[in-house]
């Protein structure tokens, strides 16, 4: 089910809707890796990083300003 989001929101709110596609590419990008790389260990790095996308949480937190 997809809810068209009224273009004002979009404004208000333009970090929130950025963090969340970077979210959705970065897991799409490690279910890639996990699928189809052929070294057990990076498969098992990608793993946890899956995991901690679906906890809410991304490099981005990561990183120090």
């Amino acid at each position: 089910m997809h809810v068209e989001v009224p273009g004002w929101l979009h404004g208000v709110y333009p970090e929130l809707y950025e963090r969340e596609r970077l979210s959705f590419y970065d897991l799409c990008v490690e279910l890639a890796i996990y699928a189809h790389h052929p070294e057990s260990d990076v498969r098992e790095a990608a793993q946890i990083r899956i995991a901690e996308l679906l906890s809410g949480r991304n490099h981005i937190e990561a990183l120090i300003w």
